[in-house]
């Protein structure tokens, strides 16, 4: 089995982590990671301890022919029978130039792969999601995707021993997530202002790495009620959340966010924004609330709600727990992810049309020497920076 994802800090990679770590099935086959590093990426590095068989990490430039990319990674995949199991659009490329002999399954975290999924229908062998929203997306967008799309539903680590919540004065606060636009973290000022206005008391802790972060900080300066962490790794993650009441994510774009799920496993209660998707698989009424996306007031009124009434978020808090043990139980998840890619691989192969799927520019055919595609587009680079 082949896992190729981005070496960064996010949920793709935890999503990833969690299945491999977590299963019982390790020894029916052998676990390759091949961790891509595109040339001038910032975001963090990826910390967590991957424990599969080995661990590549994959370098690449833009610069370098599309062609010669896509033969080094075929080189390291492997030419005996398994699974690849990606959402990366250079695996995608890779499969449409030289038709891979292992089973190509692509893995739909949200609407961002989606296009994915429908350009490279012909090479992907099974595409798996774990919201059903966009297995049934692909199956409206697509008649060939009958048969070959799969829901799994998935699942983070549950607590060693039970958790005892006992929410204080203040009620504490999270937001755990990448520290960008799209997460809404800009808005959490804004509901903190508005908590301050009705006189509920609140300790921030913003959990999480990202471009905003100095933005972020200075805007807080003058609060005494926030602190900002950048987690190690997921253990110190869920150390966090079992001292935390409420989960809050004022995110606009999601697919299945495994902060909500982390949350969840600690009784920490989500109010989220109201998104399709794995999202309102996740938060129904028992374990949390959906506000509206972008609306600082709803978030405002909700944790204003579970302040003024205890005994409901002491409920919740409970309930997120339960329903944690029962629908999110990785180590369950992870078997049934790993029994579905080893029934892929012992499938035969279908025939596969790929050779008019992606059309190579004139300077990635194969017939052009590397090193001369390689310097002529670092020359171009340098004359468009001057």
């Amino acid at each position: 089995m082949v896992f190729i994802f981005p070496n960064c800090m996010g949920g793709v990679a935890s999503f990833n982590r969690n299945l491999i770590n977590f299963t019982t099935l390790n020894s029916q086959c052998f676990i390759r990671v091949i961790l891509l590093e595109p040339e001038g990426d910032t975001r963090p590095k990826f910390t967590d301890e991957i424990r599969a068989d080995e661990v590549i990490h994959f370098s690449y430039s833009a610069l370098e022919k599309q062609y010669d990319i896509c033969l080094r990674l075929l080189k390291n995949v492997g030419n005996k029978p398994g699974c690849i199991i990606t959402d990366s659009n250079v695996v995608l490329n890779m499969a449409a130039i030289f038709n891979p002999v292992k089973k190509l399954i692509y893995l739909v975290h949200d609407y961002f792969y989606v296009a994915g999924a429908l350009q490279y229908q012909p090479v992907i062998d099974v595409a798996v999601a774990h919201a059903s929203l966009f297995c049934d997306i692909l199956l409206a967008a697509s008649p060939d995707y009958q048969g070959k799309v799969k829901y799994l539903s998935y699942g983070v680590e549950l607590p060693r021993q039970s958790i005892k919540k006992q929410a204080g004065p203040a009620l504490k606060l999270i937001f755990l997530g990448r520290l960008v636009e799209e997460k809404g973290v800009k808005l959490l000022k804004e509901i903190d202002a508005l908590l301050s206005e009705r006189n509920v008391p609140v300790e921030w802790t913003i959990v999480g790495k990202g471009p905003l972060l100095g933005e972020l900080k200075q805007s807080w300066s003058q609060n005494t009620n926030v602190e900002f962490v950048q987690a190690a790794d997921t253990a110190s993650v869920y150390a966090i959340l079992e001292h935390q009441d409420i989960l809050v994510f004022p995110s606009w774009f999601e697919g299945t966010p495994v902060s909500i799920m982390e949350a969840l496993s600690r009784g920490v209660v989500p109010v989220v924004s109201n998104l399709p998707g794995g999202t309102r698989d996740m938060v129904t009424e028992d374990v949390g609330m959906l506000c509206t996306v972008k609306d600082a007031a709803a978030y405002a009124d909700a944790i204003s709600f579970l302040h003024s009434n205890r005994d409901a978020l002491s409920n919740m808090q409970s309930a997120c727990l339960d329903a944690c043990g029962v629908r999110f139980d990785i180590r369950k998840a992870s078997d049934t992810y790993f029994n579905f890619f080893l029934e892929q691989a012992a499938r035969t192969p279908s025939s596969k049309q790929t050779a008019q799927l992606i059309q190579l520019s004139r300077l990635d055919k194969s017939f052009l020497p590397g090193w001369a595609v390689y310097n002529f587009r670092k020359f171009r680079r340098y004359l468009f920076q001057k």
